[in-house]
């Protein structure tokens, strides 16, 4: 097994290209990890989450990253803590539940790929600022 690896990606303190939060997931064609926005690669934009994530998101420093099971379907969910950029007192959780892509007529040219890539909705996130202050 090969881990993932989520982090923040700066270069000479400017966001790079691939934005602040980002993924690092091992592909085992390659054998290298392919790193891109953890958004774009990870998180379905369509799935109807009823809440708005931030613009420009970084992981806390110091940061909370765990793989719980919201929704008891047994797939591992995803919770993070995460500061805006603009606004690093700002501070929010947020949490991801992973879906499960089904392709729809048996159209397996739709079936999301195994990797769990954009198989990720988020469904909640909340300001924490003033807990992180008291």
């Amino acid at each position: 097994m090969v881990d993932d690896i989520l982090f923040n990606n700066q270069e000479d303190g400017q966001v790079t290209r691939h934005g602040r939060l980002n993924v690092a997931l091992f592909n085992e064609k390659t054998g290298k990890y392919d790193v891109g926005n953890f958004r774009n690669m990870m998180v379905d934009q369509d799935c109807g989450g009823a809440t708005r994530a931030l613009e420009s998101p970084r992981l806390t420093t110091p940061h909370s990253v765990s793989m719980p099971d919201f929704d008891g379907d047994c797939m591992s969910d995803l919770f993070l803590t995460v500061e805006d950029d603009s606004d690093p007192s700002k501070k929010f959780y947020e949490i991801y539940v992973r879906r499960e892509q089904v392709a729809p007529f048996n159209d397996t040219s739709k079936v999301m790929p195994t990797d769990g890539l954009r198989s990720f909705c988020l469904v909640q996130t909340d300001d924490i600022s003033q807990i992180q202050n008291n």
